[in-house]
């Protein structure tokens, strides 16, 4: 149901690419996140998966399982939680640890229906049932 809206973002950021930057994909994160339709996140996964940058990008996975986890707090703004895991992640390569949480959050630190059975942190967490 979201294709129509998609395809007019889409649009308006190849034209924005192609008028304002020459077609060439800033690697700039602030510059990147302010073109149409890219966010802050979306700009952090690109520059990790594309240009291999260093930026730990919080989506809902990884903002449930680092509550959860007690490595932040529960109303914390997407940046006050990139910026506490990567400096609780400081020195570590932070694309590879945004994947991890990503797949666990996804996978086993489920929102509703998490599999704490399969959890190697079910002494740490904080959800409760």
């Amino acid at each position: 149901g979201l294709a129509n809206n998609k395809a007019k973002a889409i649009k308006n950021l190849a034209t924005t690419l192609i008028n304002d930057y020459n077609g060439i994909i800033p690697i700039n994160r602030d510059t990147l996140a302010s073109l149409p339709g890219i966010g802050i996140k979306t700009s952090g996964v690109f520059l990790v998966e594309y240009y291999n940058q260093n930026f730990l990008p919080v989506d809902t996975h990884v903002k449930r399982v680092s509550y959860r986890l007690g490595l932040t707090n529960e109303l914390d703004s997407v940046n006050q939680i990139e910026e506490t895991l990567s400096t609780f992640f400081e020195n570590k390569d932070l694309g590879q640890i945004h994947q991890l949480l990503v797949l666990f959050g996804r996978y086993i630190c489920k929102s509703k229906s998490p599999h704490c059975n399969k959890c190697k942190f079910k002494g740490k967490c904080l959800f409760t049932h």
